[in-house]
């Protein structure tokens, strides 16, 4: 059992620390003893020079926030009493963080390691885009451990990437974005600490205006058609069923080699007695099948052409219709066929949802980039009254503008 201190010697308790003072032929000394540790003394000229001695000494052995009696577990149940949080849920959760620690990466082998997760799950249009837009962030650092990277040099980064690099507002929000889901998942397997926000997540996400849909006049459609018609052209039924049905080239044709047949839009997915053609999952560029509505003039138009297997059974959709464009004497605008459908649907429906849910695309989506186009609702009737002039396979067509 301890001995009671002796009430004639002077003492000073500093941060839970008693310092005891004893005079002495030569001066003072001061003793004190933190716990679990030996007893230390100190010597000094005066009492007060000793005293300050020891508190000097016992800011330099303990902990900025130690507190209490200077033992460990009341220092850490003073810490943690603010919170809720016991002693040993918080030493459990300690436990439980550091067994674990953070696998070493950099930048670049992360990112290889999560667009190798990917495969299987995404279609090849969605992995390429992963892909070239975290490319950038393997640029910008790539021998550095991703660990390492910090919140002010991403925002650096992105910033540069628009000011000197010369992308776009949107194209950099688009690697931000997928930068972003490279950083979650780095965060989920390991990579980064879990218990909080990534570098990444820290940044704020870049505004940007949306892109410029370009669109089709029904006179410039209608060149088109005869033209793809008048050459029998193969892009000519793709062409056709983007313009009327708004469903996406790379559902028609995949920009993938190497793609199985099954990824792409058949014949036997025509459902000429119920007048729809069902986009299948495995065909949906988002992944979730639909149905998309096909009208009597686009039935009449399309089904004497209708076999087996795939629409188009070429590999390289877009050099067709760059012939058709040339031979038409317009400059071909990418994506500008099923631009054009959305944006006439649009102007024809009461349901933006219904528009939505056809095309593929989200309500958001569908409100901010297709209504308000200047178009308008005689337009709108016109293009979808539109049919080739022409025999298939007839004389090319002269471009002949109203």
């Amino acid at each position: 059992m301890a001995r009671p201190p002796d009430p004639g010697i002077p003492s000073h308790k500093h941060r839970g620390v008693v310092i005891r003072l004893y005079q002495r032929k030569d001066g003072w000394k001061a003793t004190y003893q933190l716990h679990g540790h030996p007893r230390r003394e100190l010597q000094r000229s005066t009492q007060a020079a000793a005293q300050q001695a020891a508190i000097e000494a016992i800011n330099s052995e303990l902990d900025p926030h130690a507190v209490a009696d200077g033992k460990d577990e009341v220092t850490a149940r003073a810490l943690l009493s603010d919170h809720g949080v016991s002693l040993t849920e918080s030493a459990r959760h300690w436990l439980h963080k550091n067994s674990k620690p953070l696998i070493p990466g950099t930048v670049k082998e992360v990112r290889e390691a999560w667009l190798k997760s990917r495969e299987g799950k995404l279609s090849h249009h969605q992995k390429r885009s992963l892909r070239s837009r975290t490319l950038h962030l393997v640029e910008a650092f790539p021998d550095r451990k991703i660990s390492s990277v910090t919140t002010q040099e991403l925002e650096n980064w992105l910033e540069a990437l628009q000011n000197e690099g010369g992308y776009t507002g949107r194209t950099v929000r688009n690697i931000y974005d997928a930068t972003k889901q490279l950083f979650k998942w780095a965060r989920r397997k390991n990579y980064l600490d879990s218990e909080r926000l990534s570098a990444m997540e820290n940044v704020d996400r870049p505004t940007a205006e949306p892109g410029k849909k370009h669109i089709y006049t029904p006179e410039v459609m209608q060149v088109y058609l005869d033209t793809a018609w008048s050459m029998a052209s193969p892009g000519a039924i793709p062409m056709t069923l983007t313009a009327f049905t708004a469903i996406r080239t790379e559902e028609i044709c995949s920009p993938d080699p190497n793609a199985k047949d099954e990824v792409m839009l058949h014949w036997g997915d025509f459902k000429w007695k119920e007048k729809f053609i069902y986009i299948r999952e495995e065909v949906d560029k988002n992944g979730v099948a639909r149905n998309v509505p096909m009208s009597p003039t686009l039935i009449k138009l399309l089904k004497p052409f209708a076999g087996s297997g795939k629409v188009y059974p070429g590999k390289r959709l877009d050099l067709h219709y760059a012939a058709i464009a040339a031979k038409a004497g317009i400059p071909w605008k990418v994506n500008a066929p099923r631009h054009s459908a959305i944006t006439y649907d649009m102007l024809l429906s009461n349901s933006p949802a219904e528009v939505a849910n056809r095309s593929g695309n989200s309500i958001q989506t569908i409100e901010s980039n297709y209504r308000n186009r200047g178009a308008t609702k005689d337009q709108a009737l016109a293009w979808f009254k539109l049919r080739p002039k022409v025999k298939w396979g007839s004389a090319a067509t002269k471009n002949i503008l109203p």
